[in-house]
């Protein structure tokens, strides 16, 4: 019969914890697998031993990425604000592939891009429209 060796854990629940923590008040704040490898743990029992600070960390992911989201397209919005009237006055149209292009110096915009166009285009027609 073989020894089996036990291993002794890197990290007190204490001090797995304060890691947790410590993470928690990163940004952006790292995601599950990042943690488990510092821990040296698999996610799955990371998950299980802290259900609470996991979950928390996941909502803080999702708000991080969303506002991130929001900043991208409000780059992209002021961008073709300020484009637009630049292009028009060159008598040029105003499309999204030549907006794309003047940004990014690409022709498929991202999907940031493509919204900020979709709402400058409503904000045109509602000044373009006559008051009645």
């Amino acid at each position: 019969m073989y020894h089996v060796r036990h291993r002794k854990p890197l990290f007190t629940e204490a001090d797995a914890e304060a890691m947790i923590k410590a993470a928690l008040e990163e940004t952006p704040p790292p995601g599950a697998y990042v943690i488990a490898d510092r821990l040296h743990m698999h996610e799955r029992t990371l998950t299980r031993r802290y259900p609470e600070y996991m979950a928390l960390l996941r909502e803080k992911g999702r708000e991080y990425r969303e506002r991130k989201r929001l900043e991208r397209m409000q780059e992209a919005l002021d961008f073709i604000e300020q484009t637009a009237p630049k292009l028009r006055a060159e008598g040029k149209p105003v499309t999204l592939a030549r907006l794309a292009k003047l940004h990014s110096g690409i022709s498929f915009p991202t999907d940031a891009f493509k919204f900020a166009f979709e709402e400058f285009s409503e904000r045109e027609e509602i000044r373009a429209r006559p008051n009645t």
